[in-house]
Protein backbone atom coordinates (compact mmCIF):
# COMPACT_ATOMS: atom_id res chain seq x y z
CA UNK A 1 0.00 0.00 0.00
CA UNK A 2 0.92 3.53 -0.81
CA UNK A 3 1.83 6.29 1.69
CA UNK A 4 -0.89 8.46 2.09
CA UNK A 5 -0.82 12.57 1.90
CA UNK A 6 -2.90 15.36 0.62
CA UNK A 7 -1.15 15.82 -2.15
CA UNK A 8 -3.18 14.93 -4.96
CA UNK A 9 -1.58 12.82 -7.94
CA UNK A 10 -1.87 13.29 -11.43
CA UNK A 11 -1.49 10.31 -13.87
CA UNK A 12 1.15 11.01 -16.81
CA UNK A 13 -0.05 11.45 -19.87
CA UNK A 14 4.03 10.52 -20.73
CA UNK A 15 5.37 8.85 -18.06
CA UNK A 16 8.96 10.98 -17.23
CA UNK A 17 11.88 8.97 -17.66
CA UNK A 18 14.93 9.77 -15.13
CA UNK A 19 18.40 8.31 -13.75
CA UNK A 20 18.62 7.68 -9.79
CA UNK A 21 21.56 7.34 -7.80
CA UNK A 22 20.80 5.91 -3.87
CA UNK A 23 22.58 8.06 -1.18
CA UNK A 24 24.20 6.31 1.57
CA UNK A 25 25.22 8.03 4.77
CA UNK A 26 25.82 11.66 2.76
CA UNK A 27 27.52 9.33 -0.37
CA UNK A 28 26.25 8.53 -3.45
CA UNK A 29 26.93 4.93 -5.04
CA UNK A 30 28.39 4.51 -7.69
CA UNK A 31 25.27 2.78 -9.15
CA UNK A 32 23.23 4.49 -11.90
CA UNK A 33 19.80 3.31 -12.66
CA UNK A 34 16.93 4.07 -14.89
CA UNK A 35 13.09 4.63 -14.25
CA UNK A 36 9.84 6.78 -14.68
CA UNK A 37 7.55 9.35 -13.08
CA UNK A 38 4.06 7.44 -13.87
CA UNK A 39 2.08 9.66 -11.52
CA UNK A 40 2.60 13.41 -9.81
CA UNK A 41 2.17 15.82 -7.30
CA UNK A 42 3.74 19.16 -6.13
CA UNK A 43 6.01 17.29 -3.35
CA UNK A 44 5.56 13.63 -3.90
CA UNK A 45 5.97 11.41 -7.53
CA UNK A 46 4.59 6.98 -8.21
CA UNK A 47 8.11 5.91 -9.74
CA UNK A 48 9.09 2.69 -11.39
CA UNK A 49 12.23 1.68 -11.46
CA UNK A 50 14.55 -1.15 -13.44
CA UNK A 51 15.34 -2.72 -9.94
CA UNK A 52 13.83 -2.73 -6.56
CA UNK A 53 14.42 0.01 -3.94
CA UNK A 54 14.44 -0.28 -0.49
CA UNK A 55 11.49 1.76 1.36
CA UNK A 56 13.46 4.89 3.06
CA UNK A 57 16.44 5.01 0.97
CA UNK A 58 17.17 8.78 0.07
CA UNK A 59 17.76 9.37 -3.67
CA UNK A 60 19.21 11.73 -6.49
CA UNK A 61 17.23 12.16 -9.45
CA UNK A 62 17.96 13.26 -12.60
CA UNK A 63 15.05 13.63 -14.72
CA UNK A 64 15.65 13.25 -19.28
CA UNK A 65 13.61 15.83 -20.87
CA UNK A 66 11.79 14.59 -24.31
CA UNK A 67 14.94 15.19 -26.66
CA UNK A 68 17.06 12.50 -24.04
CA UNK A 69 18.74 15.40 -22.23
CA UNK A 70 19.31 15.88 -18.66
CA UNK A 71 17.12 18.83 -17.66
CA UNK A 72 19.46 21.25 -15.33
CA UNK A 73 19.16 21.00 -11.30
CA UNK A 74 18.81 18.89 -9.11
CA UNK A 75 16.05 16.64 -7.31
CA UNK A 76 16.23 14.50 -4.22
CA UNK A 77 13.53 12.28 -2.55
CA UNK A 78 13.13 9.19 0.37
CA UNK A 79 11.32 6.55 -0.87
CA UNK A 80 8.09 6.54 1.52
CA UNK A 81 6.38 3.47 0.58
CA UNK A 82 6.31 0.46 -2.38
CA UNK A 83 3.43 0.14 -4.70
CA UNK A 84 1.19 -2.96 -4.90
CA UNK A 85 3.51 -3.81 -8.06
CA UNK A 86 6.55 -4.60 -5.67
CA UNK A 87 9.78 -2.83 -4.48
CA UNK A 88 10.27 -1.42 -8.10
CA UNK A 89 7.10 0.74 -7.82
CA UNK A 90 7.46 3.39 -5.23
CA UNK A 91 6.02 6.65 -3.82
CA UNK A 92 8.67 9.04 -3.42
CA UNK A 93 8.31 12.53 -1.26
CA UNK A 94 10.33 14.94 -3.03
CA UNK A 95 13.01 16.62 -0.17
CA UNK A 96 14.80 19.20 -2.46
CA UNK A 97 13.91 20.22 -5.67
CA UNK A 98 15.53 23.24 -7.78
CA UNK A 99 13.50 25.93 -9.44
CA UNK A 100 14.74 24.60 -12.59
CA UNK A 101 12.90 21.10 -11.84
CA UNK A 102 10.05 22.54 -10.44
CA UNK A 103 9.04 24.64 -13.58
CA UNK A 104 9.73 21.40 -15.65
CA UNK A 105 7.54 19.37 -13.25
CA UNK A 106 4.84 22.14 -13.51
CA UNK A 107 5.08 22.17 -17.02
CA UNK A 108 4.96 18.70 -17.64
CA UNK A 109 1.88 18.01 -14.97
CA UNK A 110 0.01 20.66 -16.78
CA UNK A 111 0.60 19.11 -19.72
CA UNK A 112 -0.96 15.71 -18.81
CA UNK A 113 -3.80 17.74 -17.40
CA UNK A 114 -4.47 19.56 -20.59
CA UNK A 115 -4.12 16.26 -22.50
CA UNK A 116 -6.60 13.94 -20.41
CA UNK A 117 -9.33 13.41 -22.64
CA UNK A 118 -12.94 14.30 -21.43
CA UNK A 119 -15.45 12.18 -20.82
CA UNK A 120 -17.95 11.54 -23.65
CA UNK A 121 -21.15 13.24 -23.42
CA UNK A 122 -23.94 10.80 -22.82
CA UNK A 123 -25.77 10.56 -25.79
CA UNK A 124 -29.57 9.45 -25.53
CA UNK A 125 -30.78 6.16 -26.99
CA UNK A 126 -32.64 6.21 -29.92
CA UNK A 127 -35.99 5.62 -27.60
CA UNK A 128 -34.69 8.23 -25.74
CA UNK A 129 -34.71 10.67 -28.19
CA UNK A 130 -37.65 9.84 -29.77
CA UNK A 131 -39.61 10.10 -26.13
CA UNK A 132 -37.78 13.45 -26.01
CA UNK A 133 -38.95 15.00 -29.15
CA UNK A 134 -42.94 13.79 -28.84
CA UNK A 135 -44.56 16.48 -27.66
CA UNK A 136 -47.56 15.41 -24.81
Amino acid sequence: MLYQSSDTLTELTDAIRLTCLVLEGGLQSDETFKGSFTRLGAKQAEVRFEKAVPVLSNLKLRLIDEAGYDVPGALYGKVVSIGAGGKSEVLIHFTSMSREIEAFLSKWQKKSVDETPMPSPIVPTNELAAEQTTLH
